[in-house]
């Protein structure tokens, strides 16, 4: 690992240790608040002042001339546009004099004005299109937050910056200041500060002023953030006059498409002037953002030295890769997030959320982290240097700091958690426009035991299934448990001879279930190959893994994917019939007189168990071909579409879109039927009990709707493969109390990775 990383690692490793020391693995538990008080005492010293250098203000110079220059140059397109249309209008109006065809003279005169009124429109439409409303964000008060504003007015004094009119605070893990509404703000210096709460969460005290005092940073550099504050502004509206596409672009296209002679030839030729046009714009947008990025990283540099010195060179370090590890945090949150609304529920404070998840990132994870701080190099175009440069840069100003305060940034706040949980309530309604019944907020420290759990039951499922289990490839399971006629001893010397079978045969497994996958997706570009050769669309044969462009030889090797993964089967099921019989024969034995009685919780156990089992059968024999099909059917969709951006014009390509659509439609409706209505959810779900259909896949989408296909299909796939895989796993916790029950250890299980199962 390279030294900047290491260094940035280690000071990391230090904050979480001293954490743990002090009980900080649970912050949540929120200490005693600070006072104003504690804050204003905490400030020792000023930050050193530094004055910009010439070449600094020479390149300022430079990037404010190109800035003007540009959207000068996009005025002149148009102002050329227009003034084409007057001149045409006031001089060519002789074809009519001169052409004796009317048609031919309609065409000429009043052709180009509205192909040059069409660039027109299309160029300056983005002046007239409304902005999309901004989320309604929480404010604070002093009142309500002494504290955070003592610490704010502080960081402001310290760095030179005006103080915020104003403090907000949402649920995104970032903190930022900005004009309260636009240039006129900037320059009146009204500010507001945006704090994301999970970032507060997350952060130390110390670690969090430094990054206050970075945002306030920029704001030191008066000339430079109104600069800065103009050359983002053009960019987002070159951004939007070349990206930004609406409804007018589609008409466009449906005029050109009308089939009409005269609206073919002027569709078409607006069309072309429109895109060259914006390709113009494309390239000026790319020269302002060239020039303006080192300028930008350099303010970048100079707000992180603000945060060195405020918070200390080893604080600000170590806060770049907290905000790392927070960002994964924030994702595993988001997820926890999306599996809890799958059953009509939600966490009731994201930023503890995000705050609990820290402890869970993987090692992969932050061995990643770790790899990005030694490796990253800033690049020509990056606004913001690379995180490895800027640990570089403030470790060797070796500042001590002038604040510092003991505890979690949460102690600014009087009472965190409240404050949390009605902003997530905000936020929630912000996304789902109405307010969140209570009654559906679940809280988040369940939330957090509830995928510990699952972590812990796929575990298990692993060991008892030995392996983990296949897509491809469910676990054939019976409806009911086994009859047992014999005592536990019997019972417990058969599941030792399944668990050594399963031991001994688990590399054979291996080899045997390891191309399945492949096969699969194999399988999936061939059908897709033959779908497209059957509508006459041609392909290349290589990048279908064909021996040729024939829609025969698509099927053929759709065939000997069938073949290979029959030859195989038979050795699976073989395997497979060993991990069904124990997770039977143990809960056979659960079922038999009162043996429930003697493990704790046996008789919890043996209900859980009873309706799990059933379902999981069913699962695996009557819905997962369908489901298996449908997935299929999706991905070769998928992959029809995937050529359809660099040939939308094709006809013989929209017909193998709608072939692969009306299969994937024909796919879903066999799905539903298999799901039936009998089967019920069988966990705790907020609308109480719900059918497995309305959990998975309340309905199919018309065959010629093929954005809502690929998305129902997403989602019945996203619903129905973790269900499985959790009861499984649940079973398997039942299965292995069973046996420890019994005397018998956890199997143990290595994976490829080298990983024990145990």
């Amino acid at each position: 690992m390279d030294d900047v990383a290491r260094e940035a690692s280690g000071i990391e490793d230090e904050v979480m240790a001293e954490g743990l020391a002090t009980g900080e693995a649970d912050r949540s538990e929120s200490p005693t608040a600070f006072t104003p008080e504690e804050v204003r005492a905490s400030f020792r010293g000023a930050i050193p002042h530094k004055g910009l250098p010439a070449s600094y203000r020479l390149w300022a110079f430079v990037v404010a001339c190109v800035m003007v220059t540009l959207p000068l140059i996009y005025v002149g397109i148009v102002a050329a546009a227009v003034y084409a249309m007057y001149w045409h209008a006031t001089h060519n109006y002789t074809v009519f004099q001169t052409v004796r065809n009317g048609k031919g003279a309609v065409m000429a005169y009043f052709g180009p004005l509205i192909v040059l009124g069409t660039v027109v429109f299309f160029l300056a439409k983005p002046l007239f299109a409304g902005r999309a409303k901004p989320p309604r964000k929480r404010g604070v008060t002093r009142e309500e937050e002494p504290a955070l504003y003592e610490l704010v007015d502080g960081v402001c004094k310290s760095v030179g910056a005006p103080r915020p009119v104003r403090i907000d605070v949402d649920c995104q893990l970032n903190a930022s200041a900005g004009p309260e509404n636009g240039l006129f703000s900037l320059l009146r210096k009204r500010l507001v500060l945006t704090i994301g709460l999970p970032m507060a969460a997350v952060f130390d005290a110390d670690q969090f002023a430094g990054v206050l005092a970075h945002e306030f940073g920029h704001f030191a550099q008066s000339t430079g953030m109104k600069l800065t504050y103009v050359i983002r502004s053009i960019n987002a509206w070159f951004a939007r006059v070349v990206y930004e596409r609406d409804a007018w672009d589609q008409s466009l296209v449906e005029f050109t498409n009308s089939g009409n002679i005269y609206t073919l030839i002027l569709g078409n030729l607006a069309r072309l002037l429109v895109w060259l046009s914006r390709r113009i714009l494309w390239v000026l947008m790319y020269t302002g953002h060239a020039v303006s990025c080192t300028m930008s990283r350099q303010m970048e540099f100079d707000a992180d030295r603000c945060e060195a010195y405020l918070a200390g060179s080893h604080t600000s370090a170590g806060a770049t890769r907290r905000l790392r590890l927070g960002g994964l945090a924030n994702a595993g949150a988001m997820s926890d997030l999306s599996e809890c609304w799958k059953e009509g529920r939600l966490p009731d404070d994201l930023p503890r959320l995000v705050e609990a998840n820290i402890p869970q990132v993987p090692e992969a994870g932050l061995k990643a982290i770790d790899d990005a701080l030694a490796h990253e190099k800033t690049k020509v175009f990056d606004t913001h240097p690379a995180d490895r440069d800027r640990i570089a840069a403030v470790l060797a100003l070796h500042a001590p700091g002038v604040f510092h305060i003991e505890g979690p940034a949460t102690a600014f706040f009087r009472d965190f958690d409240a404050l949390s949980r009605s902003a997530t309530a905000e936020h929630y309604e912000g996304l789902l426009g109405e307010a969140v019944d209570p009654a559906r907020l679940l809280p988040y420290r369940e939330v957090v035991r509830r995928y510990e759990d699952r972590v812990s039951d796929s575990e298990s499922m692993k060991r008892v299934c030995v392996g983990t289990l296949n897509f491809t490839r469910p676990l054939p399971l019976p409806a009911e448990p086994a009859a047992v006629d014999e005592g536990p001893e019997a019972v417990r010397a058969e599941l030792e001879r399944l668990r050594n079978e399963q031991a001994a045969g688990r590399i054979a497994r291996d080899e045997l279930a390891t191309p399945d996958q492949e096969a699969f997706n194999r399988r999936i570009q061939a059908q897709a190959a033959a779908a497209m050769l059957g509508c006459g669309y041609r392909i290349k044969p290589a990048d279908y893994n064909l021996p040729s462009a024939t829609a025969d030889a698509a099927h053929a090797v759709v065939a000997e994917v069938d073949r290979a993964v029959g030859e195989r089967a038979t050795g699976l099921d073989e395997f497979d019939a060993l991990a069904a019989r124990r997770i039977t024969l143990a809960l056979g034995l659960l079922e038999q007189g009162d043996f429930a009685a003697t493990i704790e919780g046996g008789e919890t156990l043996r209900d859980e168990a009873r309706p799990l089992l059933p379902l999981a059968s069913t699962l695996a024999s009557r819905v997962w071909p369908h489901l298996r099909s449908t997935v299929a059917a999706r991905n070769v969709l998928l992959t029809v579409l995937g050529c359809y951006q660099k040939d939308d014009k094709n006809a013989n390509l929209h017909r193998a879109i709608m072939t692969a659509s009306a299969d994937l439609q024909r796919q879903l409706v066999e799905l539903y039927q298999a799901i039936g209505e009998d089967l019920e959810y069988p966990f705790a779900h907020a609308k109480g009990k719900v059918s497995l259909a309305e959990f998975a896949l309340p309905g199919v989408p018309n065959p010629d709707d093929v954005g809502p296909l690929l998305q129902v299909s997403e989602h019945a796939a996203d619903r129905l493969v973790p269900l499985y895989y959790r009861i499984l796993g649940r079973l398997a916790v039942i299965v292995e109390r069973v046996e420890t029950a019994l005397g018998l250890s956890r199997l143990v299980i290595e994976d490829q990775s080298g990983h024990n199962h145990a």
